[in-house]
């Protein structure tokens, strides 16, 4: 997997003014994310030891990307960064999210992980239903009661199923 395509400090800007364009029903502050240079340093950190072969797959990258993100780098949003730095790098990556229903991504989720409380706002597009609340669940992964590799394949799974080659 030599032809990845990673994050840069450019497309972290398209990322973060993506972010902000976002129209939430619940106004959450969005944090000044250029602002947090520990928290840009992490993240970069981060994509760097993405690119180990330790992660293979692309699936697995995202993954990897995706419930360490979630972790708490910046004041608040991560839930929000992580959701659009993976769904950006799989799509960097000419990746597509499959076009299904809520119900089905739910169907997708539900087999995967339990426990999780469902919340459909107004204005979530399936994929961003479907992302939602797998970064829910992965920040609440103490109730999933598993450790971080069985987490991270169950994430890889839900991407492989979700995302398919354009």
């Amino acid at each position: 997997m030599k032809d990845i395509k990673y994050i840069t400090p450019e497309d972290l800007i398209e990322i973060i003014d993506t972010i902000n364009s976002f129209d939430y029903e619940y106004q959450e502050e969005v944090p000044n994310y250029d602002q947090e240079r520990e928290g840009i340093d992490k993240y970069f950190s981060l994509i760097d030891r993405s690119k180990t072969d330790y992660y293979p797959s692309i699936f697995d990258k995202a993954s990897f990307l995706f419930i360490n993100i979630n972790t708490h780098y910046f004041s608040n949003g991560n839930k929000r960064l992580a959701m659009t730095s993976t769904v950006f790098f799989l799509e960097k990556n000419n990746y597509t999210s499959r076009e299904l229903s809520k119900d089905e991504f739910l169907e997708i989720l539900q087999t995967l992980f339990r426990d999780f409380e469902i919340n459909d706002f107004e204005g979530f597009t399936p994929i961003g239903f479907a992302m939602y609340h797998l970064a829910i669940i992965i920040a609440s992964k103490n109730k999933q009661n598993m450790d971080f590799n069985e987490l991270k394949d169950k994430v890889a799974n839900f991407f492989e199923e979700v995302f398919e080659k354009k």
